[in-house]
């Protein structure tokens, strides 16, 4: 049985190797879009990265910001609401 006294650090580096798979292939992945264009401030890489749309790239990141905060203001007036 895996759950013996003897068989349990088998079960510990079990649980590990994704883990160390993850580790590995990380610096392999490309960057996302979003990231070229607001952390490295390469445009040109971004709008390459991008889904295919008449936006620029800079435009969509806006949009997606605008979304975020107005579903945060929501949540935060909805919270509010049950204290009244």
């Amino acid at each position: 049985m895996a759950g013996t006294a003897e068989l349990w650090p088998y079960l510990i580096l079990l649980q590990a190797i994704p883990a160390i798979v993850s580790l590995a292939v990380t610096p392999f992945m490309p960057d996302t879009p979003r990231y070229l264009m607001i952390v490295k401030h390469n445009q040109p890489a971004a709008q390459k990265g991008r889904p295919t749309t008449n936006q620029p790239v800079h435009a969509i990141i806006q949009q997606q910001s605008l979304g975020l905060l107005e579903r945060i203001h929501a949540d935060v007036i909805r919270l509010l609401s049950h204290f009244d």
